[in-house]
């Protein structure tokens, strides 16, 4: 017993008792306790932080509703949608607990080197590309072009063929809807980028051109990325047979992929947040719905402490 230790201790060394004590990290009132035999028993009070029993629950439900969401954006979708409002890592805490962790997230993209230079606002760079659609036994080819500042689709078509008059067309007609924008197209090297129709409206909209390296596509990471996502979250879970299907499906998906995604390169807000919204209004917001959520937290954890105190009869 340590208490018996103590008075040996003091016996053979002759020092003091709290010096004694105080080597051993042991507190006056904790070692008198302990001396005259009292013990008090702990009582269960939890953190006034702590995460109540409804949050978790509704953490949990939410969770395997939605299945194939990274804890992160899980997180903000719930308080987006005011389901609830905690932290990432609250979440993250709720779902290892659960042991739901791991079937969540599983939808994932390879992240690609980016163009070196950064856009710091919507039209200044636009990334375009052409996709291989897959539909019944015959191919289509999907071409879009992408917002690098705020990952917004700004048109797209599905072409039965990808001549360069075709692709030159597509961009035309999309240059024509934002007639007061002056963006940097950033495209690969393909025949129908580098073809003289294609050269001619750019030049014609005084547009500056830019290819990206040779042999390396990931430098239009963030196309690449976004083909990545059509297949992968809309083609393969609904394969089209017919052309008009296939425009309908991916018609479906844009729409979901422009204003209701949360996309982790822009804080887990939506395309359309940045490229017509206020993105640092709902990030404010955001913000103050998780500050409301923990003060209620704390005095919903206070009361409950208090009444404990009081059923057991402790005091101060």
């Amino acid at each position: 017993m340590i208490k018996e230790e103590v008075k040996r201790m003091r016996e053979l060394t002759g020092f003091k008792l709290e010096w004694i004590l105080e080597k051993l990290s042991i507190g006056r009132a904790t070692f008198y306790r302990w001396l005259n035999g009292k013990e008090t028993p702990k009582i269960p009070y939890v953190h006034l932080l702590k995460v109540l029993k409804e949050e978790e629950d509704i953490v949990v439900k939410y969770a395997k509703l939605n299945p194939g969401i990274g804890y992160k954006k899980l997180t903000y979708q719930m308080t987006d949608e005011n389901i609830v409002y905690l932290t990432p890592p609250q979440v993250y805490g709720i779902l290892t607990k659960y042991n739901l962790l791991n079937k969540w997230g599983n939808v994932k993209g390879k992240a690609e080197k980016e163009y070196r230079e950064k856009p710091t606002k919507i039209n200044e760079h636009w990334h375009t590309d052409i996709m291989y659609v897959r539909i019944g036994e015959i191919w289509g080819f999907l071409i879009a072009v992408l917002d690098g500042f705020s990952r917004y689709i700004i048109g797209w078509k599905l072409l039965p063929d990808i001549s360069s008059k075709s692709v030159s067309l597509f961009i035309q007609e999309v240059l024509d809807k934002n007639p007061d924008v002056s963006p940097k197209i950033i495209h690969d090297n393909g025949s129908q980028f580098i073809s003289k129709e294609f050269r001619e409206v750019i030049s014609m909209a005084n547009l500056i051109d830019i290819r990206t390296r040779r042999n390396h596509p990931e430098t239009n990471g963030k196309i690449e990325r976004w083909n990545g996502l059509l297949r992968q979250e809309a083609l393969r879970k609904d394969y089209p047979v017919t052309f008009e299907e296939a425009e309908r499906l991916i018609t479906k998906y844009i729409d979901y992929y422009n204003n209701e995604r949360l996309h982790s390169s822009i804080n887990y807000l939506r395309p359309i947040d940045y490229y017509k919204g206020n993105p640092e209004k709902i990030l404010k917001e955001r913000e103050e719905k998780i500050l409301r959520a923990k003060e209620s937290r704390k005095i919903k954890n206070k009361e409950y402490n208090l009444k404990l105190k009081l059923s057991l009869g402790a005091t101060d």
